[in-house]
């Protein structure tokens, strides 16, 4: 007989042994206790009250592990980090507790904790318990947890508004213009067009982030951005995919950075501070002092993350005295200014938004108007 070796989950401190194709958790890694705890797991072993792995138990942490593998590639932007944060706090007061004994009670303990941090608004608070709740419906339907499990957890009710010391989220508000002028004048070549762009087409910051060459047609007036993939592929027939109009402006800005690749890279921009720094130089740049940069530059993506974009932003935002502001806030200052000068739907249709029931020849219609849209104002 194989004994099995007691492993070490690192990224919770937990310690383990693998029953058949699941983990047994048994307790934190170099706690006297878990020593204990699999000195009896093996003694059962060996006297055969073990049997594969029908009586392995399924914690939380197996549960999650589960979830955030099989979903990895399944969630695009934002998403999945939603679900870590709905289990960040689960995880952290019951990782190695059997799934069918996390129940209301547990459920209401882990969202006090999250209230008491004050971290969250209602909304998204409540949005983490939902999140929670889904990952007990994927373990329902991989046969990891009980039905009723799920059903109970289900019987927590949101909170409410006007019944909890709860912030309330503030609505989303377009930025001035006069913010975003003065901050274009703080912002590298390369974020500055970035801002530029989202600023006269209204795509979303994580759209301006992927945005390549290669997804542009030039051959026509306005140009066309044909996404490879965004947070609303789902909703729509197989093969169809989001089209931005490209405008004057927006061309304008791209045509400095123009290559198949991602077109706005960190690495760009870093350079870009760079020469405005040794512009500024009193003493001459030395080949050691180039040597030493290199040597401890952190390196970058191959491309600008939604995150990473904000901070910018947002540093910028200090630099220039202004407010700060979000990039998601530039989509809002479009639609605003799309609304005011071509109306309701105008507005609807250049930001992309679409019900499932409406019709190919509808949307058709509308990429017209977006494209005459693009063409007057972009």
């Amino acid at each position: 007989m194989k004994i099995p070796k007691l492993a070490h989950f690192k990224a919770r401190n937990l310690a383990y042994v693998n029953v058949g194709k699941r983990k047994v958790y048994l307790g934190k890694w170099g706690d006297p206790e878990t020593a204990r705890k699999y000195a009896e797991f093996i003694d059962r072993l060996i006297n055969g009250e073990v049997v594969g792995e029908e009586n392995s138990v399924v914690t939380l942490a197996d549960l999650a592990a589960t979830f955030m593998e099989e979903r990895k590639d399944y969630y695009v932007g934002t998403q999945l980090g939603r679900f870590k944060l709905a289990l960040e706090t689960p995880l952290r007061l019951y990782a190695d507790l059997p799934v069918d004994e996390f129940g209301p009670t547990k459920l209401q303990t882990c969202r006090q904790q999250m209230i008491d941090s004050n971290r969250f608004a209602r909304t998204y608070l409540n949005t983490l318990v939902n999140c929670l709740r889904h990952v007990f419906k994927f373990g329902v339907e991989r046969e990891l947890v009980k039905p009723e499990t799920l059903l109970a957890l289900q019987s927590v009710s949101a909170i409410k508004r006007g019944r909890t010391t709860l912030r309330e989220a503030q609505p989303v508000k377009p930025v001035s213009a006069h913010d975003v002028d003065a901050t274009l004048a703080i912002l590298t070549p390369t974020l500055a067009a970035m801002v530029t762009v989202q600023r006269y087409t209204g795509m979303r910051p994580a759209e301006v982030c992927i945005m390549r060459g290669v997804d542009l047609d030039r051959t026509v007036q306005p140009w066309i951005y044909t996404l490879s993939h965004d947070k609303t592929d789902y909703r729509r027939n197989v093969g169809d995919k989001r089209t931005i109009p490209i405008g004057e402006r927006a061309q304008k800005a791209i045509e400095p950075f123009l290559t198949n690749g991602y077109l706005f890279t960190p690495l760009n921009a870093q350079e870009e501070r760079a020469a405005i720094l040794r512009e500024y130089r009193t003493t001459p740049e030395t080949k050691q002092m180039r040597e030493r940069d290199a040597r401890t530059r952190r390196p970058y993506g191959e491309r600008y993350t939604t995150q990473s974009y904000g901070r910018a932003i947002a540093r910028a935002c200090e630099q220039a005295g202004v407010p700060r502001w979000s990039p998601n806030q530039l989509r809002h200052l479009f639609a605003t200014e799309v609304r005011a000068q071509f109306g309701l739907e105008a507005a609807q249709v250049m930001l992309g938004h679409a019900h499932a029931d409406v019709t190919q020849i509808y949307a058709e219609r509308n990429f017209e108007k977006a494209r005459e849209i693009a063409a007057k104002i972009g």
